[in-house]
């Protein structure tokens, strides 16, 4: 049985771009040209719960954490652009119940 994630990819969409601004992924490719995508993103707190795994882990904690609108396919080192926030991609997961892609959730460091 197969669900039909086209509305609630929809409203993902919608809620993004209502509460949400600009965002900007440029991506320079291994012959030095860059791709851009524009999309939306609205910034994520980080929680006390990332901050603690990554200290005890001796990992890096994000500058910044968003969730991305899936116009966009962030790619690990790449640049995002939010309004006056820049970074480079730590880490970027998809959010999907199933095959569609509702959104990212993207780490980014400073840089």
């Amino acid at each position: 049985m197969s669900f039909a994630y086209g509305p609630l990819a929809a409203t993902a969409t919608r809620l993004l771009t209502q509460f949400g601004q600009t965002a900007t992924h440029v991506q320079t490719t291994s012959d030095g040209a860059t791709t851009s995508t524009a999309g939306v993103a609205v910034q994520l707190a980080i929680t006390e719960g990332e901050r603690s795994r990554a200290a005890i882990n001796g990992t890096p904690l994000p500058a910044s954490r968003w969730f991305v609108s899936a116009a966009i396919t962030p790619v690990k080192g790449a640049r995002l652009t939010v309004g006056s926030v820049s970074g480079v991609i730590m880490d970027a997961d998809p959010i999907r119940p199933g095959a569609t892609v509702l959104a990212w959730s993207v780490a980014l460091r400073a840089g």
